[in-house]
C-alpha cells in the first residue's frame, strides 16, 4: 500500500530480531493477529548463529512458560553457589534455551506470514496521526503499530541509584575426562580473583563431558576478553582438567536501577524487551519477564485493548538500588551476600524473591540471614537521598524563623555561618565549572581565551555598578528573574510555555522576596546609590499578598510538590532580614539546582566538580576580599558600613557570565 508520501504502509513493524520481537510474535500467532498483515522487521543483523543463551527458572505448570517449553534444550534441578549445593528447590527447575533455536522460530514465522526483513538501522521513530514514521539511513517507513526493542536509555542515576553492567565471557567447553555434574549448575561461584569487581564463574553443564563455563562481572567496568579467557582457563583446568575450547560467548547486560527515558507506550508504539525495562536491575535476568509481557501485549491487542507497562513492587525496586549501591561502592562483599542468600534460605524462595513473587514476612526472613549493617547503612543513603532538597528548604527555614523568634542573635550568627558556607561549597562553585560547559566534558581545559572573556564580563559589569547604577541594577533584576525562573522550570520539568513560565515564576521569586522586606529593600538600594521609585510598606504589603496568592495559584496548576515547598518557604522567609531570605532561596534552591544539572549534563560526580570548580571558587573568594578591602578604604562611592549592598553587587558580578553560559547550557538540554 502506498502513502501519499510514498512510503510504504504495514500493520506491524519491529525495530529488532531478538528475543523481545520473537516471542512477541509468537504471542501474535497464538491470538490468530498474524493473518493477511503485513509485517516488516528492521535489525541489522542475520540472527543465523547460536551467539548466546536464554536461561530462566520456573515449573512445567507456569502457564506462561507452556508456549515456549518445547524449545528447551536443558534443565536442571540442582543449584550450586560457590560450589555448595543450595537447599532443595523442590519443583523448582532451571531452564535453557539456545540462541538459534529462537531464532529458528523467527525463520518460520517470516516464511509462514511472509514477513518482510530489512537490514537497516532505524535511527528514530515518531508517531503521525493514526501511524508511526521510521527513519533509516535512505529511507522512511509508515506502519500503523511499532514494537521497539533498541537499547533502552537511562535517567542519568541520582545519589542513591546505579549504573552497572553485567558484561559476561563464555566458553563452551569439553573436558578430556568428564567431571561435570549433569544435574547441577553453578550459578554462581566467587572462587576467582575478584580483581576490585565483582566476579563470579556460571558453570551450564550440558552433560559430564561439555558446558558453557562463563565469567560474569558485575561493576562499572566492563570485563574484556583477554583478562576473562585467562582466568576461565585457569579456574577450568584447576577444577576439572584439560579441556578444549568449542566456541564463546559474550555479552553486556545494564544493571540500572535509573527510570528509562521515555518508558511510556501510546497506542501506536509499543516497547518491548530492555526498552520496556525488562532487565531486572539486581540480577540481568530478563527472558521471563519479556515472555510474560508478550503474552500480555497478544492478550490485549486481541481485545484492542492497550498492553500494560511492565511495573515493579516498590519495595523490590528498593532492594535492587539497595544491592547495586552495594555492589558499587563495596563489590568484594558481594561473595558474602549472595553465599548467605542462597545458602542459608530455601532456593525456591530466593527464586521466587529475585522474581518478585514473596511477601513481605517472607523478605523480612531474607534479609534477616544477610549482612546487617552493610544493608542497613545502604538503606539510610537511600532514604536521605530520596528526601527532596526542596523539603530541606523548608525544614532550614522553619528552623531559622523559630530561632528567630527566640533569639534574634543567635539566629543570624547560625544563618551567616551557614550561608558561607553554603556559599563556598555549592552557590559559588556551581558558576565555577563555566569553562567545562565551553569544553563539553569533565576533563576539559579551560582556554585563557575564555577565561579572560569570562572575566571581562564579569568587570565590565562591575564598572557598570561604578557609573551607571541604575541601569546596573535593573539589569541585575532582570536577568536574575530568568535565571531563576528557568532552572527551577527545568529541573521541575514544567512542560507547556516553559518560557513564559520562566519569567512568570522568577518575577514571583523576586516579587516574594524583596516586598517581603520592603523597608530593608528600599535602604540596601539607597545604599548602593541606585534611584529607583522606592516602595511604601503599605504597597509592598498590598504586592507581597498578590504575589502569594499568584503564587500558590501558580503551584496548584503546575501541580509540582517541589514548586509548593519553595512557594511556602519563599513566604515563611518573609519573617527573615532580606539578606537570610534570598540566601535560602539562591543556596538552598536555586545553587543546588544548577549543582544538580551540571552533574547530569556533564556526567560526572559531586567529587570531581568540586575538585574542578575549587581553583575559580578561591578566586571568587579572594574577589570578594578584594572587594572588601577597597570598600573599607573607601575606594568607590558605596555606603562604607553596608556590607550587604557589596554582597549583594558581588554576587551580581560573578552571577552575568555565569546566567550567559547556562543559558547556552539549557537551550542545549
Amino acid at each position: 500500500m502506498q502513502t501519499s508520501q510514498g512510503n510504504i504502509q504495514y500493520d506491524y513493524a519491529f525495530i529488532g530480531a531478538g528475543a523481545s520481537t520473537i516471542l512477541t510474535l509468537l504471542s501474535l500467532e497464538h491470538h490468530q493477529l498474524l493473518q493477511n498483515k503485513k509485517i516488516i522487521i528492521f535489525d541489522p543483523e542475520q540472527k543465523n548463529r547460536n551467539d548466546r543463551t536464554f536461561c530462566f527458572w520456573g515449573t512445567q505448570n507456569e502457564i506462561n512458560l507452556q508456549q515456549i517449553l518445547p524449545l528447551v534444550s536443558k534443565k536442571w534441578n540442582k543449584i550450586a553457589v560457590n560450589q555448595i549445593d543450595t537447599p532443595n528447590p523442590q519443583e523448582i527447575e532451571y531452564y535453557h534455551i539456545r540462541g538459534i533455536d529462537i531464532y529458528k522460530q523467527l525463520d518460520r514465522l517470516i516464511d509462514c506470514f511472509q514477513i518482510e526483513r530489512s537490514f537497516s538501522k532505524v535511527n528514530s521513530i515518531k508517531e503521525i496521526e493514526e501511524h508511526v514514521a521510521l527513519q533509516c539511513e535512505t529511507q522512511q517507513w509508515l506502519s500503523k503499530i511499532a514494537f521497539d526493542s533498541r537499547p533502552p536509555t537511562f535517567a542519568t542515576p541520582q545519589n542513591n541509584e546505579s549504573l552497572l553492567y553485567q558484561t559476561f565471557w563464555g566458553l563452551n567447553v569439553v573436558l578430556e575426562n568428564p567431571r561435570f555434574d549433569s544435574n547441577t549448575i553453578d550459578l554462581m561461584d566467587f572462587n576467582v580473583p575478584q580483581n576490585n569487581q565483582t566476579q563470579f564463574v556460571y558453570v551450564l553443564p550440558y552433560n559430564q563431558s561439555s558446558a558453557l563455563v562463563e565469567l560474569t562481572r558485575f561493576g562499572k567496568e566492563k570485563i574484556e576478553a583477554v583478562e576473562a579467557t585467562n582466568i576461565l582457563n585457569q579456574y577450568i583446568q584447576e577444577r576439572f582438567g584439560n579441556f578444549q575450547i568449542i566456541d564463546t560467548e559474550e555479552g553486556c547486560i545494564p544493571m540500572c536501577t535509573s527510570p528509562i527515558n521515555d518508558v511510556s507506550e501510546s497506542k501506536n508504539i509499543i516497547k518491548i524487551g530492555a526498552n520496556a525495562g525488562a532487565i531486572k536491575p539486581s540480577t540481568g535476568y530478563a527472558f521471563k519477564t519479556m515472555l510474560k509481557h508478550a503474552n500480555e501485549i497478544g492478550k490485549k491487542l486481541a481485545s484492542k485493548e492497550l498492553p500494560p507497562k511492565i511495573a515493579s513492587k516498590n519495595r523490590f525496586q528498593l532492594y535492587d538500588r539497595l544491592l547495586l549501591k552495594i555492589i558499587e561502592e563495596n563489590p568484594l562483599i558481594s561473595k558474602s551476600i549472595f553465599e548467605k542468600l542462597f545458602l542459608k534460605n530455601n532456593t525456591s524462595v530466593i527464586l521466587n524473591f529475585l522474581e518478585e513473587k514473596t511477601t513481605l514476612k517472607e523478605d523480612v526472613k531474607i534479609f534477616s540471614t544477610l549482612p546487617f549493617f552493610t544493608f542497613f547503612k545502604a538503606l539510610i543513603h537511600d532514604l536521605t537521598s530520596n528526601i527532596k532538597h526542596e523539603i530541606a528548604v523548608l525544614f532550614l527555614t522553619i528552623l531559622i524563623v523559630v530561632l528567630q523568634a527566640l533569639n534574634p542573635t543567635i539566629s543570624n550568627t547560625f544563618s551567616i555561618l551557614l550561608g558561607l558556607l553554603a556559599l563556598f561549597l555549592r552557590g559559588i562553585p556551581h558558576g565555577a565549572l563555566d569553562h567545562l560547559l565551553e569544553a563539553k566534558q569533565i576533563n576539559g581545559t579551560p582556554k585563557l581565551s575564555f577565561i579572560l572573556k569570562y572575566l571581562l564580563l564579569g568587570f565590565l559589569y562591575l564598572l557598570a555598578w561604578f557609573f551607571i547604577p541604575n541601569v546596573s541594577f535593573l539589569f541585575f533584576i532582570v536577568f536574575s528573574i530568568w535565571h531563576f525562573g528557568s532552572t527551577d522550570i527545568h529541573e521541575w520539568k514544567i512542560r507547556g510555555f516553559a518560557n513564559l513560565k520562566s519569567w512568570i515564576w522568577g518575577t514571583l521569586i523576586f516579587t516574594l522576596i524583596l516586598c517581603g522586606h520592603t523597608l530593608e529593600t528600599n535602604e540596601i538600594i539607597q545604599k548602593m546609590n541606585v534611584t529607583v521609585p522606592t516602595i511604601s510598606l503599605e504597597n509592598g504589603q498590598f504586592i507581597l499578598l498578590i504575589g502569594i496568592i499568584i503564587s500558590i495559584i501558580f503551584s496548584i496548576y503546575n501541580r509540582k510538590k517541589g514548586l509548593s515547598l519553595i512557594v511556602i518557604s519563599l513566604i515563611l522567609s518573609a519573617k527573615l532580614p532580606l539578606l537570610t531570605s534570598f540566601g535560602i532561596y539562591f543556596l538552598g534552591q536555586h545553587s543546588i539546582n544548577g549543582w544538580s544539572h551540571l552533574r547530569s549534563g556533564l556526567n560526572t560526580n559531586n567529587g570531581t566538580m568540586m575538585k574542578k570548580s575549587l581553583p575559580f571558587t578561591l578566586g571568587a573568594f579572594f574577589l570578594f576580599i578584594v572587594l572588601g578591602i577597597s570598600q573599607k578604604f573607601n575606594l568607590y562611592h558605596f555606603d562604607t558600613k553596608n556590607m550587604v549592598s557589596l554582597a549583594f553587587i558581588f554576587i551580581a558580578c560573578i552571577s552575568f557570565p555565569h546566567v550567559v553560559m547556562m543559558s547556552r547550557f539549557y537551550k542545549k538540554l
